[in-house]
């Protein structure tokens, strides 16, 4: 065998040699990551999508951020180190406002947030391996306003088919809350009952809580256009006053 043959067969031995150890490795340790996968779920296993995961490094403030797909699965690819990860936590934006957050490390959830795993152990993602099974199940939102009944209201509630609807929860009573709300036009509680509704809500739970806007309140809303008109909706149950509720009501 030539010199030059003998340099040629080193090298591809040499080839040959890095071919195998890259094909040896782990799937994701050419780009040094690693992987977080898990699952979303509600109480009763359903599965939800739309969910914001956000990691954070542990003393670090870059957010890694992805969506639960429809079957409540999702991937984060992450550098390794450690982690603090939150689903739909106040870190980001909530895509739910239904439910609770939980969050694996971290000082836990922001002043108006609820979390069932706060300030736990971070998770760890080491290069090209997928940390599997850091899944979430999701509680309903505990409403920690004070009182057992809080209308979602928002800033602005719009009328639809001369009706409106809040989400209500119950988190207090242990029987349920069970009573009646009135809504009233103005910022006050003491102005004429427009509408009412009954209240219903097993504890824990998340219900819809309707009212039907009479015809002349209708008529005012339509005149009043985008300005809208000032409205209040108070919460009573078995055990006393439980929530109010200031929004603008429009047509």
């Amino acid at each position: 065998m030539s010199r030059v043959q003998s340099y040629l067969t080193g090298l591809l031995a040499a080839a040959l040699l890095v071919l195998g150890l890259a094909g040896a490795l782990p799937a994701g340790a050419a780009t040094g990551d690693g992987q977080i996968t898990g699952r979303v779920t509600d109480g009763n296993g359903v599965p939800l999508g739309d969910i914001t995961v956000a990691a954070v490094p542990v003393g670090g403030d870059t957010i890694v951020t992805t969506k639960s797909k429809a079957d409540g699965t999702y991937i984060l690819e992450l550098a390794p180190g450690s982690y603090d990860v939150g689903f739909n936590a106040q870190v980001v934006a909530k895509t739910n406002i239904d439910y609770q957050s939980v969050i694996f490390g971290g000082p836990g959830p922001g002043p108006t947030d609820t979390c069932t795993v706060c300030g736990g152990a971070p998770v760890t993602v080491t290069a090209g391996v997928d940390t599997t099974n850091v899944s979430a199940l999701l509680p309903p939102a505990g409403f920690t306003q004070t009182g057992s009944v809080r209308p979602l209201s928002g800033n602005t509630i719009g009328t639809v088919g001369g009706r409106i609807t809040f989400k209500i929860g119950c988190h207090e009573d242990p029987t349920g809350c069970h009573g009646t709300a009135n809504l009233r036009l103005g910022t006050t509680t003491s102005g004429p009952i427009i509408a009412r509704a009954t209240v219903s809500v097993s504890n824990g739970n998340v219900a819809n809580l309707h009212f039907t806007i009479p015809l002349s309140v209708r008529s005012r809303l339509v005149r009043a256009g985008t300005r809208g008109l000032q409205a209040t909706v108070a919460i009573s149950t078995a055990h006393g006053p439980k929530s109010v509720t200031h929004f603008k009501l429009r047509a």
